[in-house]
């Protein structure tokens, strides 16, 4: 029996984390050096230790992920290249002091790079999820979908291997990381066709929001439906505010009968609240898919 590995878009996320964290380390590490700092200057030293934890975590999920050929798609992949080429044409020390002046040609380059970049680690959750239905799909249409992100390819790819309901997260994926695709018979393209079966991404805006325990989440909200969303929000936060304020009277003086009703409404009302926050936006769940362990030879 194949042996196979699980993967999921948590994995991917982390794995992304770690490694910008490693690289940004790596990257004041080197800078502080070349500035005149020694390898034994107490701040070197600290970034030197953050490093080597970072680098422990990071061979775990790494090591995970190197199991299996997993393809991995990263949004604007040809224009990142293409600036990080020119970048690498220059010396050093013109980095450094394009860092330092903010201003310049080579300035200009690492801004427009770091654009493209940020954009991917900000949207790092719905690249991980896209990746995951990627992998779902035949390699030779795994390919072409990943061309099509990548590089702007307007290709036809038959995504019929795949439930409906996956196809339909994908468009949504998509639309989200900025690119309008549509899927008709099993088909996607970026052209919509007259037909009424067709799936389309239905225009949504992002949404941050502090769940239990201070944590915040993102939720996606068709943009018909954001109103609805903000003063759905408004009530949950007066809702919980009064919650907090009885609960803290409630320390001092037992509630009467008629304070313990109203608090049980409250908290009635507060847990249809957050019901309604789960209808009106697609909260970000995780994704996962068993792939076959890679040989050893």
């Amino acid at each position: 029996m194949e042996e196979t590995v699980v993967i999921s878009s948590a994995d991917l996320v982390e794995h992304v984390n770690l490694s910008r964290r490693k690289t940004e380390s790596g990257f004041r590490r080197d800078f502080l050096i070349r500035m005149g700092a020694l390898e034994t200057d107490e701040h070197v030293q600290a970034l030197k230790k953050q490093i080597e934890e970072l680098d422990v975590k990071f061979r775990g999920v790494d090591e995970k992920i190197s199991r299996v050929d997993i393809l991995t798609v990263i949004p604007n992949r040809a224009e990142i290249t293409s600036l990080s080429n020119e970048i690498e044409q220059h010396p050093k020390e013109k980095l450094d002091e394009a860092l330092r002046t903010k201003k310049g040609e080579v300035y200009e380059l690492l801004k427009k790079r770091s654009a493209y970049t940020k954009n991917n680690f900000d949207n790092r959750e719905q690249i991980a999820k896209l990746t995951i239905l990627l992998n779902m799909l035949p390699r030779k249409e795994a390919e072409g979908l990943r061309n099509v992100m990548e590089a702007s390819a307007n290709e036809v790819i038959d995504v019929s291997s795949i439930e409906g309901a996956r196809q339909k997260d994908l468009i949504d994926i998509m639309g989200r990381l900025g690119v309008c695709a549509y899927i008709t018979s099993g088909r996607l393209t970026l052209e919509k066709k007259a037909e009424e079966q067709t799936l389309s991404w239905p225009q949504e805006v992002q949404k941050k929001y502090s769940d239990v325990g201070g944590i915040v989440k993102t939720a996606w909200v068709r943009k018909d439906m954001e109103e609805q969303w903000d003063a759905n929000e408004r009530s949950i936060s007066e809702v919980s505010r009064k919650i907090q304020i009885c609960m803290t009277r409630s320390h001092a003086d037992p509630l009467n009968d008629a304070q313990q009703l109203a608090f049980e409404n409250m908290q009635k009302e507060y847990i249809g609240l957050r019901q309604k926050r789960e209808e009106i936006g697609a909260s970000d769940g995780q994704f996962s898919i068993s792939l076959p362990r890679k040989s050893d030879s």
